[in-house]
C-alpha cells in the first residue's frame, strides 16, 4: 500500500520510455559556437578598423603639391612627404640630381642625391607611365642654393609603384575625321586657284 500511494492513473499501463535529455547538451554546444563567432566577428571588424586608421594616417602625412604651394610660407624649411610620378629626365648634377614629381596637379622640383635617383627606374613621358615614388625632404619656399626656386630637398626616396610603358589604342574614327578636314581645308585652298587659271 506504501508504494501503491505513490502511483498516479498516468504510470500503470504505460507504454514504457526512455527520456534522453540531449536538450541541454545540444543548446550548449550552439552557444559556444555563437560565442566563437561574435567573437571572430569582432576580431575582424577590430582589425579592419586599425587598418583603415593606419591608412588614413599614411596618407594624410602626404602633402599636395597644392597645399605646399598655397602655403609655402607654413611649410618653409619644414620636414614633408610628397608622392607623385617622376616625370621627364632625371638631371645628374655631380653627386646629386634633379628630378620633379607631378601629384596630379602640378610637377615639384626634388633635389636628392644620385644614390636616391637610382632608385627611379622609369620616368614619366609619351610613351611611359613613371615610376611613382614618395619623398621626405625639407622644403624650401625660396632656396637659396637653388637661385629662389621652390623645391624639395630629399632625404629619403620610396618606389611606391614602378612605372610601365602606355598601351597606346588609335581611335580610328577621330582618325577618319581628321583625314576629312585635312581634304577639305586643302579643297578650300586649291581648288579656287585652279579655277582661275582656266582661259
Amino acid at each position: 500500500n506504501r508504494f501503491k500511494s505513490n502511483l498516479y492513473n498516468s504510470d500503470v499501463d504505460g507504454q514504457t520510455r526512455v527520456h534522453v535529455r540531449l536538450y541541454s547538451a545540444g543548446s550548449s554546444v550552439c552557444q559556444a559556437y555563437r560565442g566563437e563567432r561574435e567573437k571572430q566577428m569582432r576580431l575582424t571588424v577590430l582589425l579592419a578598423a586599425v587598418l583603415l586608421c593606419l591608412s588614413f594616417s599614411a596618407s594624410a602625412d602626404i602633402i599636395s603639391s597644392q597645399d605646399l604651394i598655397n602655403n609655402a610660407a607654413q611649410y618653409d624649411s619644414q620636414t614633408v612627404e610628397y608622392a607623385g610620378e617622376a616625370i621627364g629626365d632625371v638631371m645628374i648634377r655631380g653627386q646629386y640630381a634633379w628630378v620633379n614629381v607631378n601629384d596630379g596637379n602640378t610637377a615639384l622640383g626634388i633635389w636628392l642625391s644620385k644614390e636616391l635617383a637610382r632608385q627611379i627606374k622609369i620616368t614619366g613621358s609619351y610613351h611611359f607611365i613613371g615610376d611613382k615614388v614618395k619623398v621626405t625632404g625639407t622644403f624650401h619656399r625660396t632656396c637659396v642654393q637653388h637661385g629662389g626656386d621652390l623645391d624639395i630637398h630629399a632625404t629619403s626616396l620610396e618606389v611606391i609603384d614602378p612605372g610601365f610603358r602606355r598601351t597606346l589604342t588609335i581611335n580610328y574614327q577621330k582618325l577618319l575625321i581628321s583625314v576629312i578636314l585635312l581634304l577639305g581645308t586643302l579643297a578650300i585652298i586649291f581648288l579656287p586657284r585652279f579655277s582661275s587659271t582656266k582661259p
